[in-house]
């Protein structure tokens, strides 16, 4: 099977690393410049990720978990004698840096504009909708991809989760996910012990919220890094 991800590295060997994952149907220069900008200026190194889009659009569930499990194989060879200051997940690229916070090792992600099933969005957002018609022109149903997809996106079970911490950012108007989806979702978490925080925009669209949590908060972002929120 041809590779669903790719991988590009930027910054200093020796210095901490964040793994980066970017959007669905977003490309790695598209986050070149605010990725040296905030984070690579700020002394860290960054592996970031991107995806065919196939994961979503081929109709076939089991493209998204092959792309999950390439990222994770990547991840973990790369931070074997390592210092990992953790993980960042644009929209779908949330679902990415979760399985990627579940490894040893990685001690927190910030998550902008995700925090929900990718299989409910799927199946909700507007935005979505070629998506959706390929799944179901293939016969393939919303439980389809949730039982495909639960290994992936499943958070109601806090193992290898403690002491980790998660930051989730996420709007009120946002089309294409549900805020209160990851608000009731991630509460499983912090019930379990999971340091869990949100900071919810108003009126932001999914696009613009993600523009304004990656641009406008670069403080906010080094600083979770660096451990010091």
């Amino acid at each position: 099977m041809p590779e669903l991800t790719h991988h590009q590295t930027f910054g200093a060997d020796q210095d901490p690393t964040i793994y980066f994952m970017c959007g669905y149907s977003s490309t790695l220069g598209q986050y070149r410049a605010p990725i040296g900008r905030i984070l690579v200026n700020a002394g860290f190194r960054v592996m970031a990720f991107d995806y065919d889009n196939r994961v979503l659009n081929s109709g076939d569930p089991q493209d998204l978990p092959h792309a999950v499990d390439e990222v994770v194989h990547v991840v973990e060879e790369d931070k074997r004698n390592r210092e990992v200051a953790g993980t960042y997940g644009v929209s779908l690229g949330s679902l990415v840096a979760l399985n990627v916070l579940r490894l040893d090792g990685v001690p927190r992600a910030m998550f902008n504009t995700g925090g929900v099933k990718a299989s409910n969005a799927v199946w909700q957002a507007r935005r979505l909708k070629t998506e959706r018609a390929n799944f179901e022109k293939n016969g393939r149903t919303k439980e389809d991809l949730a039982a495909a997809w639960a290994p992936y996106e499943d958070v109601l079970d806090a193992s290898g989760m403690a002491g980790k911490k998660l930051l989730i950012m996420d709007s009120t108007a946002d089309q294409t996910i549900d805020y209160r989806e990851a608000v009731q979702t991630f509460q499983t978490l912090w019930q379990q012990g999971v340091d869990v925080s949100f900071l919810t925009l108003r009126g932001l669209s999914h696009k613009q919220a993600n523009i304004w949590n990656l641009l406008a908060r670069p403080r906010l972002t080094r600083r979770f890094f660096r451990g010091e929120i």
